[in-house]
């Protein structure tokens, strides 16, 4: 669905300005009424749906809690398990099924964040059940920390109680959360609207026909699809986790750098921290972990991420991209590469880089034939000339101002990884980074209903 960011912006400053006008008591109504006039405008055809699973897993949250001690919760459990999978195994994978059988039904929409908030009843009902948390005694909050519209779109998939505990003790202006929140606010539009948006462009261009572009324009969408990817993703999760430190709300960040990983076990610590966390504590744990020596262990990664594939979407490229990474979390050694000396840093950096970026093509393509035509096209027809450079930065703007939208891009992207590389380092140049990515964002930012890449999963 087309959404556009600056609306988005609008309407939670909107928000924001109503939530610290009214007194403390008042606020966590104005965040759901918030949350839910926010879903009905993205699409009211599915708020319903929305309101039946917060409803239903509620009370089936307080069954739980009150049959632990009879051993009738598991029973409760499962129901709840098995009621919001099969909601979400409808909508998610019925068109995938009709596209594969020739079934003579109409394809189906995805509601709007249905992939989010459905991870989040699961944990919280498997929460309750583990004595991990009480059921939630507040409705408000509960239908809250299922629906909080800055999560809404592409999470991130934060536990019930980094929403709910907040609430219960009241929520204050915090000086420093709310300085947090707007430099992640900042860092994220920068990422967003900046980076992007504006490699978006060039990268669909180039993956919609790629024999009709030099092959070194292929290898340049690539390493551009990461930087994408990324960016978008992670900048609206920095906007999301940003909000939320903004109405005062404690939240942990849903990225650290990822592609200054040295493994890919490392890197699975740094991506989308919010859906590894809940694999490894709902799925991988529970099958066992690493608790039945290494064939069992080995087994339960790979599972682990082929159900991180199937989350994404029904296709077979994705299951692909979750075998891809399922396997090279088997094969990494245990060792702590941040113990290695810098040659063999360069070199498991590279490394991990590259499987990286061979499984963001499993992730883009949708197709076994698309895929070897790339690959044949990259590799057999690679060549570097004059020619074929500029050929390939043509798509920029098919216009005689493509080097030099090519070279702001570059400069955008050197700035983002410069302030990263120097956290990573411990020397972040906060207020100088701050300033840079607030004046690119009014200067720059590219405009129109551009989607969030994720809004889809």
């Amino acid at each position: 669905m087309p959404f556009s960011i600056y609306l988005f912006l609008v309407f939670c400053f909107f928000v924001l300005a109503l939530f610290y006008a009214v007194p403390k008591k008042a606020r966590p109504l104005i965040l759901l009424f918030s949350s839910i006039a926010f879903y009905a405008l993205c699409d009211v055809r599915f708020l319903a749906l929305l309101a039946i699973e917060i409803i239903f897993t509620f009370y089936l949250g307080k069954k739980i809690e009150a049959n632990l001690e009879q051993n009738k919760a598991k029973k409760f459990l499962i129901l709840g398990i098995l009621f919001v999978l099969t909601i979400l195994g409808f909508f998610k994978y019925f068109n995938f099924f009709v596209e594969q059988f020739s079934f003579s039904f109409k394809s189906i929409l995805l509601p709007l964040g249905i992939s989010y908030y459905s991870f989040k009843t699961i944990s919280y009902l498997i929460d309750i059940y583990k004595q991990k948390r009480s059921s939630e005694p507040f409705f408000t909050f509960y239908a809250l920390y299922v629906s909080f519209f800055p999560h809404l779109i592409c999470g991130p998939i934060v536990r019930s109680e980094t929403i709910t505990e907040p609430l219960k003790k009241g929520i204050a202006y915090n000086p420093e959360l709310f300085k947090q929140g707007f430099l992640l606010l900042v860092s994220g539009l920068f990422k967003k609207v900046v980076i992007a948006d504006r490699i978006g462009t060039y990268v669909n261009a180039i993956f919609a026909t790629p024999e009709a572009y030099p092959s070194f324009a292929l290898l340049l969408a690539l390493l551009l699809f990461a930087v994408q990817l990324y960016c978008d993703f992670g900048g609206y999760s920095e906007i999301a986790v940003g909000f939320t430190k903004m109405f005062g709300i404690p939240c942990k960040d849903n990225f650290l750098r990822p592609y200054f990983a040295l493994n890919i076990r490392d890197f699975w610590r740094r991506w989308h921290i919010s859906l590894s966390s809940w694999l490894r504590d709902y799925v991988y744990i529970p099958l066992g972990g690493n608790r039945l020596g290494k064939k069992r262990q080995h087994f339960n990664t790979l599972v682990t991420f082929i159900a991180c594939g199937i989350w994404h979407g029904s296709a077979l490229h994705f299951i692909l991209w979750g075998i891809w990474h399922g396997v090279f979390n088997t094969l990494t050694p245990r060792k702590d590469p941040q113990m290695f000396k810098k040659p063999l840093k360069i070199l498991a950096f590279l490394l991990t880089f590259s499987i990286v970026l061979f499984g963001w093509l499993l992730f883009k393509i949708d197709s076994a034939p698309k895929l070897l035509q790339f690959l044949s096209h990259l590799i057999c027809d690679f060549n570097i000339s004059v020619s074929t450079i500029s050929n390939s930065l043509l798509p920029f703007t098919y216009s005689n101002t493509c080097i030099a939208h090519f070279l702001t891009t570059l400069a955008f992207v050197f700035i983002l990884f410069s302030q990263e590389y120097l956290q990573e380092k411990g020397k972040d140049k906060e207020l100088l980074f701050f300033t840079i990515q607030l004046f690119c964002v009014f200067l720059f930012c590219q405009t129109g209903n551009s989607p969030f890449l994720y809004a889809n999963f």
